[in-house]
Protein backbone atom coordinates (compact mmCIF):
# COMPACT_ATOMS: atom_id res chain seq x y z
CA UNK A 1 0.00 0.00 0.00
CA UNK A 2 0.89 3.45 -0.42
CA UNK A 3 1.33 7.00 1.64
CA UNK A 4 0.04 9.28 -0.67
CA UNK A 5 -0.53 13.02 -0.25
CA UNK A 6 -3.39 13.00 -1.91
CA UNK A 7 -3.75 17.08 -2.07
CA UNK A 8 -1.11 16.72 -4.83
CA UNK A 9 -1.98 13.97 -7.27
CA UNK A 10 -5.44 12.17 -6.77
CA UNK A 11 -4.69 10.25 -9.69
CA UNK A 12 -1.30 8.09 -8.91
CA UNK A 13 -0.98 4.57 -8.26
CA UNK A 14 -5.11 3.97 -8.61
CA UNK A 15 -4.06 0.42 -8.47
CA UNK A 16 -2.80 0.02 -5.33
CA UNK A 17 -4.49 0.54 -2.27
CA UNK A 18 -3.61 4.24 -0.64
CA UNK A 19 -3.31 6.02 2.80
CA UNK A 20 -4.23 9.04 1.95
CA UNK A 21 -1.67 11.52 4.36
CA UNK A 22 -1.10 15.53 3.90
CA UNK A 23 -2.36 18.89 6.14
CA UNK A 24 -5.91 17.95 6.20
CA UNK A 25 -5.44 14.38 7.14
CA UNK A 26 -2.55 15.57 10.04
CA UNK A 27 -5.57 17.82 11.17
CA UNK A 28 -8.49 14.73 11.22
CA UNK A 29 -5.96 12.93 13.38
CA UNK A 30 -5.70 16.11 15.57
CA UNK A 31 -2.15 16.35 14.80
CA UNK A 32 -2.03 20.13 13.21
CA UNK A 33 -1.88 21.14 9.76
CA UNK A 34 1.18 22.41 8.69
CA UNK A 35 2.20 21.07 5.29
CA UNK A 36 6.05 20.75 6.41
CA UNK A 37 4.72 18.25 8.71
CA UNK A 38 5.07 15.40 6.36
CA UNK A 39 8.76 15.97 5.96
CA UNK A 40 9.55 16.28 9.71
CA UNK A 41 6.90 13.63 11.13
CA UNK A 42 6.96 10.71 9.05
CA UNK A 43 5.38 8.92 12.13
CA UNK A 44 2.28 10.05 11.21
CA UNK A 45 1.86 7.59 8.31
CA UNK A 46 1.99 5.14 10.51
CA UNK A 47 -0.76 6.54 12.44
CA UNK A 48 -2.94 6.73 9.24
CA UNK A 49 -2.13 3.36 8.20
CA UNK A 50 -3.09 2.17 11.42
CA UNK A 51 -6.04 3.77 11.19
CA UNK A 52 -7.42 2.50 7.66
CA UNK A 53 -5.93 -1.16 8.52
CA UNK A 54 -6.54 -2.05 11.97
CA UNK A 55 -5.50 -5.74 11.32
CA UNK A 56 -2.15 -5.65 10.91
CA UNK A 57 -0.02 -6.32 13.51
CA UNK A 58 3.49 -4.26 11.68
CA UNK A 59 3.66 -2.09 9.25
CA UNK A 60 7.00 -1.21 7.21
CA UNK A 61 7.40 2.59 6.33
CA UNK A 62 9.91 2.98 3.38
CA UNK A 63 10.98 6.47 1.64
CA UNK A 64 10.65 6.88 -1.86
CA UNK A 65 14.44 7.37 -2.14
CA UNK A 66 16.01 3.93 -0.57
CA UNK A 67 17.14 1.53 -2.89
CA UNK A 68 17.27 -2.31 -1.43
CA UNK A 69 20.08 -3.79 -3.38
CA UNK A 70 19.24 -7.10 -2.71
CA UNK A 71 18.41 -9.74 -5.30
CA UNK A 72 14.53 -8.65 -4.58
CA UNK A 73 13.57 -6.52 -1.44
CA UNK A 74 11.66 -9.66 -0.12
CA UNK A 75 15.53 -10.48 1.02
CA UNK A 76 15.70 -7.63 2.95
CA UNK A 77 12.10 -8.02 4.84
CA UNK A 78 12.31 -12.09 5.57
CA UNK A 79 15.26 -10.84 7.97
CA UNK A 80 13.08 -9.20 10.54
CA UNK A 81 9.81 -11.65 9.83
CA UNK A 82 11.28 -13.73 12.42
CA UNK A 83 11.50 -10.73 15.08
CA UNK A 84 7.49 -10.19 15.52
CA UNK A 85 8.23 -9.43 19.71
CA UNK A 86 10.30 -6.12 18.05
CA UNK A 87 8.30 -3.28 18.13
CA UNK A 88 10.56 -0.43 16.47
CA UNK A 89 13.28 -1.02 14.31
CA UNK A 90 15.80 1.31 12.41
CA UNK A 91 19.30 2.15 11.32
CA UNK A 92 21.22 4.09 14.10
CA UNK A 93 19.48 3.81 17.01
CA UNK A 94 20.92 4.60 20.30
CA UNK A 95 21.27 7.29 22.97
CA UNK A 96 21.17 10.48 21.34
CA UNK A 97 24.39 12.75 21.62
CA UNK A 98 24.36 15.65 23.45
CA UNK A 99 24.97 17.82 20.38
CA UNK A 100 22.48 16.06 18.03
CA UNK A 101 19.90 18.63 16.06
CA UNK A 102 16.89 17.07 17.34
CA UNK A 103 18.19 16.11 21.11
CA UNK A 104 16.77 19.31 22.22
CA UNK A 105 13.31 18.70 21.38
CA UNK A 106 12.55 16.31 24.19
CA UNK A 107 12.58 17.13 28.12
CA UNK A 108 15.88 15.09 29.54
CA UNK A 109 14.22 15.14 32.76
CA UNK A 110 11.32 12.86 31.57
CA UNK A 111 14.20 10.13 31.01
CA UNK A 112 17.11 9.36 28.38
CA UNK A 113 16.77 10.48 24.84
CA UNK A 114 17.04 8.08 21.67
CA UNK A 115 18.15 8.60 17.89
CA UNK A 116 17.19 6.84 15.01
CA UNK A 117 17.30 7.18 11.16
CA UNK A 118 13.95 7.37 9.01
CA UNK A 119 13.88 6.39 5.88
CA UNK A 120 13.26 2.50 6.48
CA UNK A 121 11.47 1.74 9.61
CA UNK A 122 9.36 -1.04 10.64
CA UNK A 123 6.56 -0.17 14.15
CA UNK A 124 4.18 -2.40 16.06
CA UNK A 125 0.61 -1.67 15.90
CA UNK A 126 0.77 -1.47 20.14
CA UNK A 127 3.53 0.79 19.60
CA UNK A 128 1.98 3.22 16.56
CA UNK A 129 -0.69 3.62 19.51
CA UNK A 130 1.01 4.42 22.30
CA UNK A 131 3.25 6.92 19.54
CA UNK A 132 0.02 8.26 18.26
CA UNK A 133 -1.78 9.05 21.89
CA UNK A 134 1.47 10.86 22.85
CA UNK A 135 1.40 13.19 20.37
CA UNK A 136 -2.31 13.93 20.52
CA UNK A 137 -1.48 14.40 24.18
CA UNK A 138 1.53 16.95 23.56
CA UNK A 139 -0.29 18.70 20.60
CA UNK A 140 -2.97 19.20 22.99
CA UNK A 141 -1.57 20.61 26.12
CA UNK A 142 1.44 22.56 24.56
CA UNK A 143 1.26 24.92 22.42
CA UNK A 144 4.40 24.15 20.39
CA UNK A 145 5.46 26.17 17.23
CA UNK A 146 6.41 23.68 14.51
CA UNK A 147 10.32 24.77 14.95
CA UNK A 148 10.40 22.70 17.88
CA UNK A 149 8.01 19.81 17.49
CA UNK A 150 9.75 16.62 17.57
CA UNK A 151 10.75 14.86 14.73
CA UNK A 152 10.24 11.45 14.20
CA UNK A 153 13.63 10.45 14.62
CA UNK A 154 14.06 11.75 18.15
CA UNK A 155 10.05 11.43 19.31
CA UNK A 156 9.43 7.49 18.34
CA UNK A 157 12.71 5.85 19.80
CA UNK A 158 12.50 8.26 23.12
CA UNK A 159 9.11 7.46 23.97
CA UNK A 160 8.85 3.63 23.18
CA UNK A 161 11.93 3.12 24.93
CA UNK A 162 10.84 5.63 27.85
CA UNK A 163 7.72 3.09 27.80
CA UNK A 164 9.38 -0.11 27.89
CA UNK A 165 8.85 -1.32 24.09
CA UNK A 166 11.83 -3.51 22.66
CA UNK A 167 13.37 -1.50 19.96
CA UNK A 168 16.27 -2.79 17.90
CA UNK A 169 18.95 -1.41 15.16
CA UNK A 170 18.51 -3.19 11.58
CA UNK A 171 21.53 -4.44 11.96
CA UNK A 172 20.84 -6.71 14.53
CA UNK A 173 20.90 -8.51 11.41
CA UNK A 174 24.85 -8.51 10.42
CA UNK A 175 25.75 -5.84 7.62
CA UNK A 176 22.36 -5.02 6.20
CA UNK A 177 23.47 -1.11 6.30
CA UNK A 178 26.75 0.42 6.14
CA UNK A 179 26.52 4.03 7.50
CA UNK A 180 28.72 5.63 4.89
CA UNK A 181 25.90 4.31 1.83
CA UNK A 182 22.36 4.54 4.53
CA UNK A 183 23.14 8.17 5.25
CA UNK A 184 21.61 11.74 4.29
CA UNK A 185 24.82 13.43 3.50
CA UNK A 186 25.33 12.15 0.27
CA UNK A 187 22.78 11.65 -2.28
CA UNK A 188 23.99 8.88 -5.15
CA UNK A 189 23.11 8.78 -8.75
CA UNK A 190 21.53 4.92 -9.47
CA UNK A 191 22.82 4.51 -12.86
CA UNK A 192 26.39 5.47 -12.21
CA UNK A 193 27.21 5.16 -8.38
CA UNK A 194 25.17 2.52 -7.18
CA UNK A 195 23.46 -0.08 -9.60
CA UNK A 196 26.17 -2.70 -9.14
CA UNK A 197 25.94 -2.76 -5.13
CA UNK A 198 24.91 -5.68 -3.68
CA UNK A 199 23.20 -7.11 -0.21
CA UNK A 200 22.93 -3.13 1.44
CA UNK A 201 20.17 -0.79 1.83
CA UNK A 202 21.10 2.59 0.48
CA UNK A 203 19.77 5.89 0.93
CA UNK A 204 19.26 8.80 -0.35
CA UNK A 205 19.10 6.94 -4.61
CA UNK A 206 18.32 9.17 -7.31
CA UNK A 207 18.29 8.38 -10.97
CA UNK A 208 19.18 11.35 -13.62
CA UNK A 209 15.81 12.38 -13.98
CA UNK A 210 15.37 13.13 -10.69
CA UNK A 211 18.76 14.13 -9.69
CA UNK A 212 17.94 16.59 -12.77
CA UNK A 213 14.87 18.11 -10.57
CA UNK A 214 16.68 18.24 -7.26
CA UNK A 215 17.51 21.88 -7.51
CA UNK A 216 13.96 22.98 -7.77
CA UNK A 217 12.68 20.05 -5.02
CA UNK A 218 14.78 19.20 -1.97
CA UNK A 219 13.86 15.98 -2.48
CA UNK A 220 11.63 15.53 -5.41
CA UNK A 221 8.60 14.32 -3.80
CA UNK A 222 6.07 13.67 -7.29
CA UNK A 223 4.57 10.28 -7.93
CA UNK A 224 6.50 9.76 -10.80
CA UNK A 225 9.44 9.95 -9.26
CA UNK A 226 8.01 7.86 -6.01
CA UNK A 227 6.70 4.99 -8.28
CA UNK A 228 10.43 4.24 -10.05
CA UNK A 229 12.32 2.76 -7.33
CA UNK A 230 10.32 1.07 -4.24
CA UNK A 231 7.58 3.71 -3.29
CA UNK A 232 6.54 5.32 0.01
CA UNK A 233 5.13 1.67 0.82
CA UNK A 234 3.30 1.05 4.09
CA UNK A 235 3.35 -3.00 4.17
CA UNK A 236 1.57 -5.37 7.17
CA UNK A 237 3.72 -7.97 8.38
Amino acid sequence: MVAIDESSDRSAFIDLPRVPVGPAVYERLGLGSDPRLGWRCGDYCYYAARIAFPEISHFWLVEYDVLFSFENSSEFFSRYAGMPEVDFLAARVGEAEKDWAWTEMMNAVDGPIYRSFFPVTRMSAPAIDHCYKKRLVDFDSNSIPFERWPNDEVFVPTNLVRRGFTVKDLNCVPRTYRPTLYNFVVTRNYEREVRNIRKSLMHPVLDDEELALKPHSTPPKTPLHAVKRYLVVLMGG
